[in-house]
């Protein structure tokens, strides 16, 4: 292993994905009732927020803190019918 391994570029890559995802939660919200947004939450931000949770969850909690916030920022917006 490489002492400058960073997982920057993924965090951002995934951190587009999660807010993809919550857009999308978005848009259905007003035609979805709560457990289709569940539904939608599970397929389009937690599974990518889970894959290689083990691998990236050990960097510093600044480059983590993003994607709590999106994925917060999802679960408000399926909640919120």
């Amino acid at each position: 292993m490489d002492s400058k391994l960073t997982w920057t570029s993924h965090l951002e890559n995934l951190g587009k994905k999660v807010a993809s995802g919550a857009n999308v939660l978005f848009k259905i919200q007003p035609f979805a009732d709560v457990h289709l947004l569940r539904i939608f939450h599970f397929s389009l931000v937690y599974s990518h927020l889970i894959h290689g949770i083990l691998n990236w969850a050990t960097t510093n909690w600044s480059s983590i803190a993003d994607l709590v916030k999106l994925n917060n920022r999802a679960i408000r917006r399926k909640l919120i019918v």
